[in-house]
């Protein structure tokens, strides 16, 4: 379960994404890797609620039980889509990227004409205090109180001159104020076109999203078609070696094909774009998150306010005794499952993913059906992390419940952080 743990409301792009991508098996395939089997049942093609259907292609492949030229077929598809969805993006990216520059410009072009306007300003001020100091019919008659005809010139023409300048200033400060109008209209326009380019891209980002989450998704089904043909290959090695030197055949054809697709540059671009979304989430948490110290590995009872209680590690009784009173005064009345032990953590991985040792103390958490820590690594076992139920019921099972959406807004002030995941697991580190 070792995703990133981003602390607020804004990794829920990033915790989408994880869920539609690297939990569906946006790896490099291995012949030996197990998945679960039960997502073999799983209709390829279905979408989550947040998913584009025209950013999505249609797919009417049973991987169970289909062949491989089929399954092939599809493959290429869904990659073909990947990549067709990601030069949407770089186009749409560098829309923005133009647009950002025609503001800039704009922006630019406004702040040298308002930097003129202030000096032709300055200017018309001077200008102003001159009339005033000295109005024209004044220095009029002061030219003609030279004493010869040369002199009178010299004055009338310095006063023309003068006149023509001060007109001059004048002019050009009104051509500058209609300039800087011409240009807000046209820093607008930029405007507007940089937010239009930016949804246009955030619009882009999600059809690539919904892409790679379908191809994931095919991804894991073909995964466990391989599991399930190397292991029955296997199974008939002895019984009919012809027979098992077909199927491991196909199975491998099938992972060869996997691992080309890790390869393509789609597919990596795919893991890029996660990763930009971790780090943009990762960068809107919070500058000071609650942070609670390691395990005391004494544990406490903490009373739910709706009856119940929950036992934790000693460390988070003060905090959960807090958050379970502040929640019940908005109206949210939360209990739930704390600690657990080793053995029941190792009960719990045969239920979800398997009885043989590997399945118990090996297979990734991903693996399993819903994903479930190995033992001796989950936070439960340490009496730091928390299954929260939801007034009265069975676990928080929806983003809409006002439980969530109380957690989601409030946990982190506790010291408490989701799992990407799984919505109603709460822990100290995220995991």
């Amino acid at each position: 379960m070792g995703l990133r743990r981003t602390r607020v409301s804004g990794r829920k792009i990033a915790a989408a994404l994880v869920a539609g991508i690297v939990s569906s098996a946006l790896w490099a395939p291995s012949i030996g890797e197990a998945s679960p089997a039960s997502s073999a049942q799983e209709d390829p093609t279905a979408q989550s609620g947040g998913e584009s259907s025209q950013a999505t292609v249609e797919i009417d492949v049973d991987v169970a039980s289909g062949d491989e030229v089929a399954i092939a077929g599809a493959l290429e598809d869904l990659t073909a889509n990947v990549s067709a969805q990601l030069a949407q993006l770089e186009a749409a990216q560098d829309q923005v990227t133009a647009a950002d520059a025609a503001l800039e410009q704009a922006n630019a072009a406004v702040e040298a004409t308002q930097t003129e306007i202030d000096r032709l300003t300055g200017l018309s001020d001077e200008v102003v205090v001159s009339a005033f100091m000295t109005p024209p019919s004044v220095a009029a008659t002061d030219a003609f109180e030279a004493e010869t005809i040369d002199e009178i010139t010299v004055k009338t023409s310095l006063l023309d001159m003068q006149a023509d300048a001060d007109a001059d200033v004048l002019a050009q400060l009104d051509a500058a104020r209609e300039q800087q109008e011409n240009q807000r209209e046209i820093q607008d326009e930029a405007a507007a076109a940089a937010d239009d380019a930016k949804a246009q891209a955030q619009a882009a980002l999600a059809d690539v999203q919904a892409a790679t989450g379908q191809q994931a998704r095919f991804l894991g089904q073909v995964q466990d078609r391989i599991n399930q043909g190397l292991a029955e290959a296997a199974a008939l090695a002895n019984l009919d070696p012809d027979l098992a030197a077909e199927l491991q055949a196909r199975a491998t054809e099938l992972a060869n094909q996997l691992q080309e697709i890790a390869d393509t540059r789609a597919y990596q671009e795919a893991l890029r774009q996660l990763q930009e979304e971790q780090a943009q989430a990762a960068a809107a948490a919070p500058p000071d998150p609650v942070t609670l110290g390691p395990p005391s590995g004494s544990l406490a009872d903490v009373a739910c306010p709706g009856g119940g209680s929950i036992t934790v590690d000693s460390t988070l009784e003060g905090p959960l005794t807090s958050l379970l009173a502040d929640a019940a005064a908005e109206g949210v009345m939360l209990c739930g499952g704390g600690y657990r032990s080793t053995e029941a953590q190792i009960e719990l991985r045969r239920q979800n993913c398997g009885t043989s040792d590997y399945a118990i103390y090996e297979m990734p958490a991903s693996d399993c059906s819903p994903p479930t820590a190995i033992p001796g690594r989950s936070e439960h076992e340490k009496g730091l992390a928390i299954d929260f139920t939801c007034n009265g019921g069975g676990v928080i099972s929806s983003t809409s419940s006002p439980c969530y959406q109380w957690l989601d807004a409030n946990a982190a002030g506790y010291g408490l952080y989701q799992l990407p995941s799984e919505i109603w697991h709460f822990s100290t580190t995220g995991d």
